[in-house]
């Protein structure tokens, strides 16, 4: 299995990654890799990182269930 990087990670991805760390706002984000060690395939802020591409549902969408496809 090849391994993501930063570059190739989706945002179904991060939604899972979001969930499993509990994680469902920016605030929590931000507070959760203080403590933790945010994986290399992970963005520091992903918010930006898919808001480059026109594809940042917001925090809500993505933490909740949401459709993050739109």
């Amino acid at each position: 299995m090849t391994q993501a990087t930063v570059e190739h990670i989706s945002l179904e991805m991060i939604a899972t990654y979001a969930k499993w760390c509990g994680i469902h706002s920016r605030e929590q984000w931000q507070s959760y890799h203080q403590h933790h060690v945010r994986p290399s395939w992970v963005p520091d802020d992903p918010e930006a990182f898919f808001n480059q591409y026109g594809e940042w549902p917001g925090w809500a969408s993505l933490t909740a269930g949401g459709d993050v496809n739109h």
